[in-house]
Order: C-alpha cells, then sequence, then structure tokens
C-alpha cells in the first residue's frame, strides 16, 4: 500500500494513502485517507493498550487501553499495512492536488494532525470526510472539517448529540440495537441506498450543511452496543 508521511510527531506519525489507488473498502469508495499511528505495529499496539496514543479515550479503543474494544477497523489489515509501508519513509510534503476526495482518520483521530495539516488537505481535495471522538478536548475549528461522534458508551444519546451540537459539530452518532434515528438526523445512506462514501461526502463537518448522520453499530465489536 502506497502512503507518505505527511506528519510526525513524538512516537505517532500520520500517513496519506491512496492518492493514485482505489481502496480496498466497499463502503467509503474511491478515496485517499489518513492514518494516525504510532511507532508501533497497530496491531500489537492494541494489544498492548497504546492505541491511545492516537485514539485517546474513545470508548471504543482496546480493553487494555481503557475502550470497550469495540472498533470497526482490522488492524491486521489497513494500519498495519499502511504501517509497514510507510514507517521508514521520508516525511513528506503534502500534495497541493488530490484528484479526489479525502477521508480523515481511517485509523487513529484526525486531531492527531494539526489544524493547518486538515485545512491543506481539504483543499487539496476535491471533498472531505471524517470523525473525531476528541470533540469536548479540540479547538471547534475541526468541526468545520470533521464529524464529532457519539457513541452509546458515552451517556444519554439526545443529551451527548446535543452537546456536540452546541459546541459547533454535526454529529456521526452509532445507534444501539433497535434504535431509530432521531428529527434532526439522517440515517447513512450506505445503509438504506448503497451509496458509497464517495459519492455522498455526508460526513463533511460543518462545511456541508446537512443534518446530523447517525448508523446502526457495524465492525466486528457490533455487539458492544446493544
Amino acid at each position: 500500500m502506497a502512503s507518505i508521511k505527511i506528519h510526525a510527531g513524538k512516537d505517532i506519525f500520520t500517513a496519506l494513502s491512496h492518492t493514485q489507488s482505489k481502496p480496498d473498502n466497499k463502503k467509503i469508495g474511491n478515496l485517499a485517507q489518513t492514518w494516525h499511528l504510532i511507532e508501533e505495529k497497530p496491531s500489537q499496539a492494541y494489544v498492548n493498550g497504546h492505541d491511545i496514543k492516537v485514539c485517546f479515550d474513545c470508548g471504543l479503543a482496546s480493553k487494555a487501553g481503557g475502550g470497550n474494544g469495540a472498533c470497526y477497523v482490522l488492524l491486521i489489515h489497513g494500519p498495519d499495512a499502511v504501517w509497514r509501508g510507510s514507517v521508514d519513509a521520508p516525511v513528506s510534503e503534502i500534495p497541493k492536488n488530490i484528484n479526489k476526495g479525502i477521508r480523515f482518520g481511517a485509523y487513529g483521530d484526525p486531531v492527531v494532525m494539526p489544524i493547518a495539516t486538515t485545512k491543506k488537505l481539504a483543499k487539496a481535495a476535491t471533498g472531505h470526510l471524517g470523525y473525531t471522538h476528541q470533540w469536548r478536548n479540540v479547538s471547534p475549528k475541526y468541526a468545520e472539517f470533521l464529524m464529532a461522534s457519539v457513541e452509546p458508551t458515552m451517556g444519554d444519546p439526545k443529551k451527548v448529540k446535543q452537546e456536540a451540537n452546541n459546541r459547533g459539530y454535526r454529529t456521526y452518532r452509532t445507534l444501539a440495537e433497535g434504535e431509530l434515528p432521531m428529527a434532526d438526523e439522517v440515517m447513512c445512506p450506505n445503509v438504506t441506498h448503497g451509496i458509497q462514501c464517495d459519492k455522498c461526502m455526508l460526513c463533511g463537518g460543518t462545511s456541508t450543511p446537512a443534518k446530523n448522520v447517525c448508523i446502526p453499530g457495524h465492525g466486528p465489536g457490533k455487539g458492544a452496543f446493544g
């Protein structure tokens, strides 16, 4: 998997992938992606609880890191492959033109990279989408580019969603089993109509004027949302 480093911090780095190729992900379609990784193989970091360096206090993080282990990302696939392919590469300049949309945070929280980097990537791409669990802890400037992730693990869904909205974010909320969308939410079009993310781009933060988005629990840990 071809990827380049575009930001590096202490024990962490951000890689940009799929600018010239299509991801093997049927839901998202043809999008460039950012990955926020630590200098340890992601699948091993998960076992050790070190994923919190890029996932922070996400309720879906590894149990060793304090989460419930319900993260939908299969670490042995994308994250491990990007880690192997870009860890030894030099830090590269951000491409000025990405002739497709970009997904912030294929793994790890996108706020790992500075807001200035986020802005440059969004400007270079034809569109953007992304999500952050850190909406309570970072600058509201990220709201322009990222949806606030809201999970059943955070407490009363109505109150948590409203809190995120009050902070200036549109929300992307995971539903508990049997739960229905709220009045100001729309179900993810991939669920209702099979539309891929690259054709939808509804999750573009406040730069996309639309309702909040919700989706049923999904991925290998979806049972934790019951």
